[in-house]
């Protein structure tokens, strides 16, 4: 299973920039105030089944949890699973929440792979996915965005039926 999460920002950032012609990096200025964001997280089996979406909202100050009211003003696909944070961000104990949501007793094991994001190391959330069989993989840091990652994952061997027979993944 390969997962990822990335951040979306719910602000309009500005349109137009202001940089010497050929500049190899531009600045982008941020428009004033708070942005606020949301976190989209997406996993596929090397079998091609897509597993359902997860996004988190930033929640309740106090308790972290979306309100009724704001859940109900959503328009989403019904596979798509909603949660919130306090802030909106995929941190440590989140990432124990859903593998606890995602994953049960029924899993027989596998293989996730996932990047080095900090919430996505801790001795928590190792231990949870050993005690469901499943072993955690990490891109290598910096490899995420480049064609290489199957081939530092898999030594080149990447076989996509090999693959799906290690990877057979059950959803509560």
């Amino acid at each position: 299973m390969n997962m990822d999460q990335t951040s979306v920002r719910l602000q309009k950032t500005y349109k137009k920039t202001l940089s010497p012609k050929g500049a190899k990096e531009v600045r982008v200025v941020q428009p004033p105030g708070d942005p606020e964001s949301l976190t989209v997280c997406l996993m596929i089996c090397a079998d091609g089944i897509k597993l359902p979406p997860s996004i988190v909202f930033k929640g309740n100050k106090k308790t972290g949890k979306l309100s009724p009211r704001i859940l109900n003003k959503l328009v989403m696909p019904e596979n798509v699973r909603i949660f919130g944070t306090h802030s909106g961000w995929w941190n440590s104990a989140f990432d124990q929440f859903w593998i606890s949501e995602t994953f049960d007793e029924r899993h027989d094991g596998g293989t996730l792979i996932r990047d080095r994001a900090p919430a996505h190391g801790s001795f928590e959330s190792q231990l949870l996915l050993e005690n469901l069989g499943i072993e955690q993989v990490f891109i290598p840091a910096g490899l995420t965005a480049k064609g290489k990652v199957k081939n530092m994952i898999f030594g080149g061997k990447f076989d996509f039926i090999e693959m799906s027979k290690i990877t057979k993944p059950f959803i509560k």
